[in-house]
């Protein structure tokens, strides 16, 4: 189980408060500010660089690229949840976070900080909960 490390300085990111940048349809905003995120502090790209080169090849997440794990979060954020497969993309993500470097991810200041806001974001976003299942 992933634990996460609460620091003395957080990075915060920016409240969601549409869907999509201006500008730009295919990239949800919460998703781009993460991309932002990397850009600026080269160790959040190395966290998820490291988590993703620990997958095996039976593995989902194995070969992806940084930008394959952005594009991941772009299409769970509009997933339309279904009784075949409701929890697809947890599944995936557990996977992916309960591995040794997805740990480490998971508990990267900057990525975990972003995570909670990109949440927030999936749950205003979808019309249905897990729970409904």
């Amino acid at each position: 189980m992933v634990s996460v490390v609460s620091h003395a300085e957080t990075v915060q990111p920016k409240k969601v408060s549409s869907i999509t940048t201006p500008g730009k349809t295919s990239e949800a905003a919460i998703v781009a500010e993460l991309r932002t995120l990397i850009a600026k502090i080269p160790e959040t790209r190395k966290a998820i660089e490291n988590a993703l080169k620990t997958q095996g090849k039976t593995s989902k997440w194995h070969n992806y690229s940084v930008d394959d794990f952005l594009n991941y979060f772009n299409q769970w954020l509009v997933y339309n949840i279904s009784y075949d497969d409701p929890k697809k993309y947890v599944l995936q993500f557990d996977e992916l976070v309960n591995t040794g470097g997805g740990d480490y991810l998971f508990n990267n200041n900057v990525f975990s900080s972003w995570f909670k806001a990109w949440v927030s974001g999936l749950h205003s976003s979808q019309s249905c909960r897990l729970s409904d299942f």
